[in-house]
């Protein structure tokens, strides 16, 4: 259901001012994720925390994928929720996204809440990457193919990984010790005799970024290569994830809104 055709803003604004929370959870749990997040910024604080508390994990969860650190007021709510909440959240979210949430939290909440979460230690590192660096921006959510695997081997891989969201055209490849070796085509792996070696179908030496590479020297290697994805690695070499080309985007969008704004800003003091 869309939002905007079918809910009325002002109304469930007044709603929520007089104390209807129920009402207004049962319009906004209808709503698409998008339309959730334009709707609590909307909000005070307070109203935020009380409609992020009854929305359910799942929902917050999605909710989050769509968050920038343009909404800070948002993410600052939510890391006045309680821990447990926040946990139950975090959960069912994608390290990569529970990363960034965490970053925009205070250093005592990182800590309790990496406390309470099971396997941890991966988030606990990205946690640490410093903003407008590639590791602020990592995907994990992927599946990465072994060299010493064959093209039929690979693809029931790929056909059994748990989560294909961030399937992508150009499969990574690393050896027994984690590390990138090379790049595969999808098609070329539909089309290759299912007993080849990865190895020889791969394309070797891929254009990589260490973790801690600025953001626009990311961006400047993406569309000098035409790259969907760009892989991150560790000092040692080591596959952790990936840049994806929307991420950039928005990056890039975000900083020309910014750049406008400060091309404006001294005309509209003059004007005021």
């Amino acid at each position: 259901m869309s939002m905007e055709k079918h809910t009325n803003f002002d109304g469930l604004l007044n709603e929520i001012k007089q104390g209807d929370l129920a009402a207004v959870l049962a319009e906004i749990r209808l709503a698409r994720t998008a339309d959730q997040a334009d709707f609590i910024g909307k909000l005070s604080g307070d109203h935020q925390a009380q409609v992020l508390a009854g929305l359910s994990a799942s929902q917050v969860s999605e909710l989050l994928e769509f968050l920038t650190p343009q909404d800070s007021e948002i993410l600052a709510t939510l890391s006045n929720l309680p821990s447990e909440i926040i946990t139950t959240v975090l959960e069912r979210t994608s390290i990569g996204t529970s990363a960034r949430v965490l970053r925009s939290f205070p250093t005592h909440k990182q800590e309790e809440i990496l406390g309470i979460l099971t396997n941890k230690e991966p988030l606990g590192d990205l946690v640490k990457q410093q903003e407008e660096t590639a590791g602020a921006l990592i995907t994990t959510d992927f599946k990465s193919l072994e060299a010493g695997m064959t093209v039929s081997q690979a693809i029931d891989t790929i056909r059994k990984a748990s989560s294909l969201k961030n399937a992508l055209e150009r499969l990574f490849v690393v050896d027994g010790e984690e590390k990138l070796v090379g790049i595969v085509s999808f098609r070329d792996l539909l089309l290759a005799n299912p007993a080849l070696s990865i190895r020889r179908l791969m394309s070797t030496d891929p254009i990589s970024v260490q973790s801690g590479t600025p953001q626009e020297e990311c961006t400047r290697l993406m569309e000098k290569y035409h790259l969907e994805a760009l892989p991150i690695i560790d000092t040692q070499g080591k596959l952790m994830g990936f840049l994806s080309i929307s991420d950039v985007l928005e990056i890039a969008e975000e900083e020309a809104t910014k750049d406008m704004y400060m091309m404006l800003l001294p005309s509209l003091a003059l004007s005021a």
